[in-house]
């Protein structure tokens, strides 16, 4: 029988009589083990690597972009999803000074943004102050711009749909403005035919 996955491989490195053992005699021949030596080493250097770490665990941002959606009842922009992710789990401040000047930055370029005339995209902030990150963090953020930008198209169409309604709307009345002046018309014709004919 040909040995398979990670997991038969580690269960004939670990004999059965370690379960049996207690916890804390357990743990110092597991860490014996190398792959798992290696795997924390890999982990501790990819964590030394982060500029500025976030409490929000292994949850995806997903799912923090639905808590940030129901208090408020709408979409949270990146900004606020940043500062939900940032901010220390007992609210007691943002979880670096490096994440508190970032979200500064953000803001400060949304408030100048919406002074001038053209407003940048919450996306276009985000990676302006946090610079672009790997392949999939571009491909997602492209996916975001084609998503506002059908966002956009959306609200555009709305906008001309209430134009073509308002215009119907003025046809019609325009038509009962027509047949009123024209029933009016009829009639005083008719009483002039009359009173010529007297």
């Amino acid at each position: 029988m040909a040995i398979g996955g990670k997991c038969q491989r580690l269960a004939l490195t670990v004999s059965s009589t370690m379960w049996r053992l207690p916890t804390y005699a357990v743990y110092p021949r597991l860490w014996m083990l190398l792959h798992l030596q290696e795997r924390s080493r890999i982990n501790t250097n990819n964590r030394s690597k982060l500029k500025v770490h976030h409490p929000g665990g292994s949850r995806p941002f997903v799912w923090h972009r639905k808590e940030v959606a129901r208090p408020k009842g709408g979409t949270p922009t990146a900004i606020d999803l940043y500062s939900k992710t940032h901010h220390k789990k007992n609210g007691e401040g943002w979880v670096s000074d490096v994440a508190r000047e970032n979200y500064e930055k953000m803001v400060d370029i949304q408030s100048q943004s919406t002074i001038e005339s053209g407003a940048p995209k919450d996306v276009d902030i985000f990676t302006q102050v946090l610079g672009k990150k790997i392949w999939l963090c571009e491909r997602d953020l492209e996916l975001v711009r084609e998503l506002e930008a059908a966002k956009a198209t959306i609200e555009e169409l709305k906008s001309r749909q209430s134009e073509y309604d308002n215009l119907k709307n003025q046809q019609e009345e325009c038509r009962r403005h027509r047949g009123k002046f024209k029933s009016n018309f009829n009639y005083l014709r008719h009483n002039l035919h009359n009173e010529i004919r007297r």
